[in-house]
């Protein structure tokens, strides 16, 4: 049987669920309740082991300390026996932030970057503003002679990651480092989670982006073309709080909550790590 080993980078700014992602892939992992397993126990998964224990218990996870970027890497086995390296670069999400707004991409970015063979880029739909006309905004300052005005103004079109500028900065940055074009077919694979699915009206994840983000969504069709696909992900299936627990979900257990919904199809997958797939 050929089997390939493929390397996944997971992206994506604060607050977006990327560790309770983490937290339900360590459950499902460690209880065997999925089709991955891991080749080899990591080195270290005391978050994603102290989300699980609190899923558990029908808690809501810690938010990660913006002070803890340690890399964490998942080192799975798929059914066919592929070999794949699921890496959490920075998991508290301030990197991203940084390079977005240093323009620097730091050395072990860098290396994570060029070795990478898929992105799964986390995006919170419920965070993002709303859509604005960006290019009437550069000449709102025309004619006004107060600087302090100006200033303001201008800040009013500051790239934040709750705007998908952001996004377009960021994934244009990482294909320059990624060493490819815009007409390029050696991209790497492209997905974009639309995480905490659970917070909006149920809709078909790759129209509801188009539709919230189109700026974005043209960006990203035009560049990877056939080659990215959009999910709605709701790692939990619900909200949770950090000091009143869940009972109902305790009972179930983590485990059996929580679900993606492919760009096609409002069916939701309970088992969330066939994304990998």
């Amino acid at each position: 049987m050929n089997t390939s080993k493929k390397n996944i980078l997971i992206i994506g700014a604060s607050n977006v669920g990327k560790t309770h992602f983490g937290g339900q892939l360590y459950g499902r992992l460690d209880e065997q309740t999925c089709s991955l397993k891991l080749r080899e126990q990591p080195e270290s998964l005391s978050v994603f082991k102290e989300v699980w224990e609190k899923l558990n218990n029908g808690l809501l996870g810690a938010h990660t300390p913006s002070n803890q970027n340690t890399k964490i890497v998942f080192p799975i086995e798929d059914a066919n026996g592929n070999n794949i390296d699921i890496v959490y670069p920075d998991y508290a999400g301030e990197q991203i932030l940084q390079i977005v707004k240093q323009r620097h991409i730091n050395p072990q970015w860098v290396e994570l970057i060029k070795n990478s063979d898929d992105w799964i880029l986390f995006i919170r739909p419920y965070l993002i503003d709303p859509i604005v006309d960006v290019t009437t905004k550069f000449y709102d300052h025309i004619g006004v002679d107060n600087e302090e005005e100006i200033k303001t103004q201008n800040q009013s079109i500051e790239i934040k990651d709750s705007n998908p500028i952001f996004f377009i900065e960021l994934l244009q940055m990482f294909l320059f480092i990624k060493g490819v074009g815009s007409s390029n077919n050696n991209k790497t694979h492209l997905t974009i989670l639309l995480s905490c699915y659970d917070e909006i009206d149920k809709q078909l994840p790759k129209k509801y982006f188009q539709e919230k983000m189109p700026m974005l969504y043209n960006f990203i069709n035009t560049v990877w073309k056939d080659n990215f696909n959009i999910y709605g992900l709701s790692s939990l299936g619900q909200s949770l709080t950090n000091d009143k627990p869940d009972e109902e979900f305790a009972i179930d257990g983590p485990e059996n909550r929580g679900y993606f919904i492919r760009e096609d199809n409002l069916e939701e997958i309970g088992d969330i790590t066939q994304i990998f797939s």
